[in-house]
């Protein structure tokens, strides 16, 4: 059982709470452990004791309706922090309830499907540890349940990271705090997260990959590639700027393919497939040029037989290449 750091526990309080009062009423209340909804409950009482002492009025109760349930795509597991061993709550979808094209940067973009009403599951991807932050998209990088063995799946992270990525909590706090980001209000750690709350969320999840980086563990990268465009796609969807986004991703990936963080023919092909797209985005056609000469490079001198995965990634490349100067290419 991890050991608690009482004082970042009471530092990420003030900052999720507003107030150093409010961080002090918690922690006599319900302890060292931070629950995101005794936080929420904690607020909109004091929020409710001064609209009253205000001569403001109660609202209304908001009541749920029951048959929303079974037309919600998503339900809820919960998993541990691989890092603290706190509860996280974790989003997956249900099984053919959303269906999901791609972009042109091959990132999923979710539609219901039949009765299931609409939800970004972009959104809601990153699962965060109230405790320690610790974030990620990934529901393997958690302490899951084997629910017919009846016993814990360890996470993926070796325990070496895991250590390192705990005692970065610290800079984490330090995300949200600087963020100027309002917990509350954008409902980063809960199923309604806003668009400013996803991409903070994979902001925590960046943070922890770059700590896997630091200590040269494989695809993490790749991985930080993945989750800014993830944020650009966010960014995109709801008018907010993607430049920041494409650009951060281009500067992963291109440290990834220069190296080798992710081994194997298919994912050279995948990152030099995202390099090109990157570069012809944000337009940069000599560079991108320069880069379909490497993938060209790497085809020829790949042992036979050909590797079919690296083809398509070969073949998308050259399709957008080809396609470069068309104005819809990136409707």
């Amino acid at each position: 059982m991890a050991i608690i750091d009482e004082t970042g526990v009471r530092r990420r309080l003030k900052i999720m709470l507003g107030s150093e009062l409010l961080a002090d009423v918690y922690i006599k209340r319900f302890g060292y452990t931070i629950h995101i909804a005794k936080i929420n409950g904690l607020k909109l009482a004091m929020e409710y004791r001064e609209k009253m002492r205000n001569g403001g009025v109660a609202e209304e109760p908001v009541k749920a309706d029951p048959e929303t349930d079974w037309h919600d795509p998503i339900y809820e597991i919960q998993v541990k922090c691989p890092a603290c061993f706190s509860p996280v709550p974790y989003w997956d979808q249900k099984a053919r309830a959303l269906a999901s094209s791609l972009d042109m940067f091959h990132m999923p973009v979710y539609k219901p499907v039949g009765t299931f009403r609409a939800v970004d599951y972009n959104l809601i991807a990153v699962s965060i540890c109230p405790q320690c932050f610790f974030a990620s998209p990934d529901k393997k990088d958690f302490i899951g349940k084997d629910s017919a063995r009846m016993r814990e799946v360890p996470s993926r992270i070796q325990q070496g990271e895991l250590a390192a990525i705990l005692s970065s909590g610290d800079q984490r706090t330090s995300m949200l705090e600087e963020s100027g980001l309002d917990v509350t209000q954008e409902r980063i750690f809960t199923r309604e997260r806003t668009p400013k709350g996803a991409l903070f969320a994979y902001d925590l999840a960046l943070q922890r990959a770059l700590v896997e980086t630091q200590r040269s563990v494989p695809f993490a990268l790749f991985k930080m590639g993945g989750y800014a465009l993830k944020q650009a796609l966010i960014a995109r969807s709801y008018g907010l700027d993607e430049t920041p986004c494409l650009e951060a991703a281009l500067a992963h990936y291109l440290k990834c393919f220069e190296t080798s963080n992710a081994p194997g023919l298919q994912y050279e092909g995948q990152c030099l497939y995202e390099i090109i797209a990157l570069h012809v985005r944000l337009g940069r056609v000599k560079e991108a040029g320069a880069y379909v000469a490497v993938l060209e490079k790497t085809k020829a001198e790949a042992p036979p037989p050909p590797d079919i995965p690296f083809v398509r990634w070969y073949n998308a490349a050259r399709e957008l290449w080809t396609d470069r100067d068309n104005p819809d290419l990136w409707k």
